[in-house]
């Protein structure tokens, strides 16, 4: 099920998350991460100044037809990739797990895991995230963290460091409750 089916949803959805915020376009969030594979391309993800660092890839999957591709050759500027919001329980506590290889570059990707109150603006300011290290074969990465007080939804960035240059690939994103 897409939550925004509508070219302006989607522009709208765009226009905030250039904002640094992933607000909710409507009062329900997805219950659960939206084309995880990147099966339908970017589709279901928002480019946050990415810089047309970030594409669906062949040669990025880890399984499926598609993969994530970061390619960011420049060094002080870095990619950036919004998940669709889905829903969160404040208590809870949730795993995200994705597979990482690194193709090249000395560069970094980092993917943080952003909890949102009920008017869709981010909680911590700090948010749970994990540094994949470089790795030329596939390795599944996890992060768990409890969801604090006030959560609504949440939502996953990705994000290649803006020092160093780096081609990684991503897939298969998973984001489930587990238990405390």
């Amino acid at each position: 099920m897409k939550l925004f089916k509508h070219p302006l949803s989607v522009r709208l959805l765009r226009s905030v998350a250039c904002c640094g915020f992933m607000l909710a376009a409507s009062p329900a969030f997805s219950q659960t991460i939206l084309n995880p594979g990147f099966e339908e391309g970017l589709g279901d993800w928002v480019p946050r100044m990415d810089r047309n660092m970030s594409s669906a890839s062949a040669e990025a999957a880890h399984s499926g037809s598609y993969g994530l591709r970061i390619v960011d050759q420049d060094d002080k500027q870095g990619s950036g990739l919004l998940s669709l919001t889905t829903d969160a329980e404040a208590g809870k506590k949730y795993e995200m797990s994705f597979w990482f290889r690194t193709v090249s570059g000395e560069g970094g990707v980092q993917v943080a895991l952003y909890f949102l109150n009920q008017d869709g603006k981010p909680i911590q300011k700090k948010p749970p995230t994990v540094v994949p290290e470089r790795s030329a074969e596939w390795k599944r990465v996890s992060i768990s963290a409890v969801a604090p007080e006030e959560t609504a939804g949440m939502f996953i960035q990705i994000h290649s460091m803006s020092v160093g240059t780096v081609t990684a690939d991503l897939d298969d994103f998973e984001l489930k409750e587990v238990a405390n």
